[in-house]
C-alpha cells in the first residue's frame, strides 16, 4: 500500500524549538530570525505530516521527497529529522517515522 504525503503546516511545535536550534547549530547551519521562522514552518509541516500519517508512519523516502521538492538538501533533511527525534517529537522505526 502506497502513502500519499501531503506537507501541510496547521499546529505550532510547542515545546523543544531550543534543542532543534542547538541541534542544527552543531552541524553548522546558523540561521537568520526569517531562516529560523521558515525552519519552524518546515518543522511543523513535517510533524503535522508524521501525525497524519497514523498507524502506519510516514515514509522516509517520501518525507525526503517532498522536501528536496522545496529545495532541501539531504544533509538539511537528516538534520531535521534527527532534531525532531532528539527532541522527542518524532521516532524512527526502519525507514519510518511516527509522532511520539
Amino acid at each position: 500500500m502506497t502513502q500519499k504525503i501531503t506537507i501541510a503546516a496547521s499546529k505550532k511545535i510547542a515545546r523543544s524549538v531550543d534543542e532543534i536550534d542547538r541541534r542544527l547549530a552543531e552541524i553548522g547551519l546558523l540561521m537568520t530570525s526569517i531562516e529560523f521562522t521558515a525552519m519552524r514552518a518546515v518543522l511543523t509541516a513535517v510533524t503535522d505530516t508524521i501525525r497524519e500519517s497514523g498507524a502506519l508512519g510516514a515514509p522516509s523516502s517520501a518525507l525526503y521527497l517532498a522536501l528536496r521538492d522545496s529545495g532541501c538538501t539531504l544533509t538539511k533533511y537528516q538534520a531535521i529529522m534527527g532534531a525532531l527525534v532528539t527532541a522527542g517529537k518524532v521516532r524512527q522505526e526502519g525507514h519510518c517515522y511516527f509522532i511520539t
